[in-house]
């Protein structure tokens, strides 16, 4: 069997400018896909995260930070 890399006429067209800007745009592409599927990951948890009592300190997501006003100080 004859296995022979052919090569790809509408990529060999190309200028080396364009070449850079499709493989930067691919790459773009992957870290915006990356950061989508990040900050849906961390919204996901905030959001299941179990909800305190009524009366109990506010905690932002953080257990060393308290967001009462009487444990906020400047």
């Amino acid at each position: 069997m004859d296995m022979e890399i052919q090569q790809v006429p509408w990529w060999n067209r190309r200028s080396r400018m364009e070449r850079r800007f499709f493989v930067a745009a691919v790459a773009l592409l992957c870290l915006s896909v990356g950061l989508a599927v990040g900050l849906a990951a961390v919204l996901y948890r905030d959001y299941n995260a179990t909800p305190k009592a009524e009366g109990d300190e506010v905690r932002a997501g953080f257990d060393n930070y308290l967001w009462r006003h009487s444990c906020v100080g400047a």
